[in-house]
């Protein structure tokens, strides 16, 4: 008997080894990919291309593939942080590769019950980005372009009658570890001292379904319903 618990006590610890390692290469990973935006920010400084940061608010929810009767779902605001690289093309066309943390999720309330999900990101958009015409110090341009996000955390609250009742179980296990989908926004920007002060405005329009287990969302939806990001954000930034 004390061998068998011996043994048994030995697997658990293989096992929790081994979910560790894998959680340090995950990380690992994502490291390498933050160090390759700014190495890719640097060589685009490097080649007199221009650079630049951000932050600002973002407001997230989820769409749906279908309405659920006598539930809320309002938006979550949360921080918004980054830098891009603006490489021109020709007349007033760059490309603009970017990369942010960001945060999205949505607040589902349905009766007494109230449920926050939280949801964060390594987002990294590619631009196209048009520049219109200007002779001031203003300058506004429109941009577009696909992204790529990475998922890094997921975590939850839940309250019932405004007692807080903890977390939302097994949510990490129930998110996708990616998404895509398309931006669409505006900028504008003031010409100050050596760069540009800049105002931005856009739209993320979540492609991809990044609910394993939708029903965790709620009870009234089907295994093969789907639920998408959805966002627009507001940021603050200048270009060097």
């Amino acid at each position: 008997m004390i061998e068998r618990d011996s043994h048994s006590n030995q697997s658990y610890d293989r096992a929790e080894i081994g979910l560790l390692n894998l959680d340090f290469k995950q990380e690992e990973k994502m490291i390498r990919k933050m160090m390759l935006c700014v190495c890719m920010l640097l060589s685009v400084w490097m080649l007199r291309g221009e650079v630049g940061v951000k932050a600002g608010i973002e407001m997230s929810n989820f769409s749906l593939s279908k309405d659920i009767a006598n539930t809320e779902f309002n938006s979550r605001k949360s921080l918004k942080l980054g830098a891009f690289a603006s490489i021109g093309l020709t007349g007033g066309l760059s490309l603009q590769p970017e990369f942010y943390y960001t945060q999205k999720g949505t607040e589902v309330r349905e009766g007494t019950v109230l449920a926050l999900y939280k949801l964060s990101y390594m987002e990294f958009p590619v631009l196209l980005k048009y520049r219109f015409p200007s002779t001031g110090r203003s300058l506004f341009s429109l941009f577009t372009g696909p992204y790529y996000a990475l998922n890094t955390a997921a975590s939850g609250e839940l309250k019932i009658n405004g007692e807080d009742r903890g977390g939302i179980p097994d949510l990490k296990e129930n998110v996708a570890g990616s998404d895509y989908g398309l931006v669409i926004g505006g900028e504008f920007g003031y010409r100050l001292g050596k760069g540009r002060l800049i105002l931005d405005l856009r739209f993320s329009l979540g492609l991809m379904n990044i609910g394993k287990n939708v029903r965790q969302i709620s009870g009234d939806l089907d295994y093969d319903d789907t639920v998408k990001n959805r966002s627009i954000s507001f940021t603050i930034g200048y270009a060097f």
